[in-house]
């Protein structure tokens, strides 16, 4: 196995792989309700950040910081680099900048395990549409150093010099994992 780097930059909307990985997180192809998601980060109202493995993007995280919060927005990997702790990092990642007040997110019934999984309370909003339950999570504000402490032992981690862990490839997927 080759070692190889994960990096997790600040990037911008236009970037190679940024609207196709947001197109998983959005959940459509619909060019009109993908727009509309887009807007935050056109309006510069909201942030992006883009996991890369070898200069292919391979997750996107956007959020908007408030001074009481941190919203998530949008949140995606590349479907064949799922389960590799490429969405935990990226949230690990936000909340490193923004230690001192919590994340918060909306999500459905499918993601509230991720979620409560990377240190987030969940709390239903019932059914807000026809048929969908929506969920209100929340992770409470945290110290800078816990913020690049893995809870699991095993997670992908942001790497932003020559000096960060080393990322093992996972078997089959083109994506990796660090190990401490």
């Amino acid at each position: 196995m080759s070692a190889i780097r994960v990096a997790i930059d600040v990037t911008e909307l236009d970037a190679d792989g940024v609207v196709a990985l947001l197109t998983h997180a959005v959940g459509t192809e619909d060019r009109d309700r993908l727009d509309v998601a887009l807007l935050p980060y056109r309006a510069g109202s909201a942030a992006l950040a883009v996991a890369r493995s070898s200069r292919r993007p391979v997750g996107v995280i956007g959020y908007s910081a408030a001074p009481d919060r941190t919203t998530l927005l949008h949140l995606a990997t590349d479907p064949a680099c799922r389960q590799h702790g490429i969405g935990t990092a990226l949230i690990h990642w936000v909340h490193a900048r923004h230690p001192d007040i919590p994340l918060t997110a909306e999500t459905d019934a499918d993601a509230v395990r991720f979620y409560e999984n990377t240190g987030f309370t969940s709390t239903s909003l019932g059914e807000k549409y026809p048929g969908v339950e929506r969920f209100l999570v929340r992770r409470p504000p945290i110290q800078l150093a816990a913020a690049v402490t893995a809870a699991a032992g095993t997670a992908l981690m942001p790497v932003d010099s020559d000096a960060g862990p080393a990322l093992l490839r996972s078997p089959g997927t083109g994506c990796r994992r660090a190990r401490f």
